[in-house]
């Protein structure tokens, strides 16, 4: 992954995904992305937490409101009910939901800053408030080349 800060063992993942027409949701689809994040998890040493409903059907990316599931997501993060340390993985950054490019930017900036890592798997890119100390132009770059389609 690019800029990968280290993760530690005992932190947990979660995975989300949005499907736009709730008719592309096909078993062999389901069971890619659940694949996906089994095999991310492992390689990683994470342990994938599936106790929430990390699932949006019929929804959008784009809009100023979020899909159920992420919202649940940011919810729970606010409330410390997710703790720093632990991952949110996309498959994709086109599943990151936005309405604009800056105001994802920001969201996504808040997510890092409660200690939160992002990973989108397709492109393998890794976002974390480490490895955005350590390089803020690059980074900033890179999450808005990664949200801008």
């Amino acid at each position: 992954a690019l800029l990968m800060a280290p993760i530690k063992k005992t932190d947990s993942l979660y995975s989300y995904s949005l499907f736009a027409d709730p008719q592309s949701k096909s078993s062999d689809r389901m069971n890619r992305l659940a694949a996906i994040a089994e095999e991310y998890a492992t390689k990683h040493g994470l342990r994938l937490d599936r106790s929430s409903n990390s699932l949006d059907l019929g929804r959008s990316a784009f809009g100023s409101k979020h899909p159920e599931a992420f919202a649940g997501f940011l919810r729970a993060i606010n409330a410390g009910e997710i703790a720093p340390g632990s991952t949110l993985l996309f498959d994709s950054p086109a599943r990151f939901p936005r309405d604009q490019v800056p105001n994802a930017v920001a969201e996504c900036m808040e997510i890092l800053n409660k200690g939160i890592t992002v990973v989108c798997r397709y492109p393998d890119i890794a976002f974390s408030r480490r490895a955005y100390d350590s390089d803020p132009v690059g980074m900033t770059m890179l999450l808005v080349l990664s949200l801008v389609r």
